[in-house]
């Protein structure tokens, strides 16, 4: 396996894990069907769609925000606003150091850094060819930021996260 198939296989174990947190489930995983990795189902039937992301880069991180080019046919199917579902993006992101993206003993089991999200439905227009999303330090992948999502999905609100925003290129 690759270094790139095994962030993969880390960020749908992460989502994994964050989920059964909250009691939630996770569909199938796809290959980037419609931009979307997996939905994550709430009991009363909420949803939310992700597309997942991971890296070990250390250069991407830049003002509070960590700085992801997306293929631009990908960006305009994520932020398409006429969905029922809110679609996100998540990016996992590792250490630079392989051998420290996870430890194991016999008490835990260790998925080091954090991922982190922004929602991509209702982003603006492209302005460049691959535009650069910028995903919030302070936006964590956590259970109770969830837990969160998937209530204002249930309501059919589209939860607005005031610091996402799309970067200019040179970020």
């Amino acid at each position: 396996m690759t270094p790139s198939q095994r962030k993969e296989e880390l960020s749908k174990a992460y989502i994994q894990a964050v989920a059964g947190m909250c009691g939630f489930t996770v569909g199938t995983w796809s290959q980037d069907h419609g931009c979307i990795d997996t939905t994550i189902r709430s009991p009363a039937k909420a949803a939310i769609d992700l597309q997942l992301k991971a890296t070990s880069s250390q250069t991407i991180a830049r003002d509070g925000f960590l700085a992801w080019q997306v293929e631009g046919a990908h960006y305009d199917k994520m932020s398409k606003v006429e969905v029922t579902t809110p679609h996100y993006l998540v990016l996992l992101w590792l250490p630079g150091d392989e051998a420290q993206w996870v430890e194991q003993s016999l008490e835990e089991l260790i998925l080091r850094r954090c991922a982190y999200f922004v929602k991509m439905t209702g982003q603006p227009a492209r302005t460049a060819a691959d535009p650069t999303v910028r995903l919030p330090l302070n936006q964590p992948f956590t259970a109770d930021n969830l837990r969160t999502l998937m209530a204002a999905s249930e309501r059919g609100e589209h939860l607005a996260w005031a610091n996402h925003q799309e970067a200019d290129d040179e970020a």
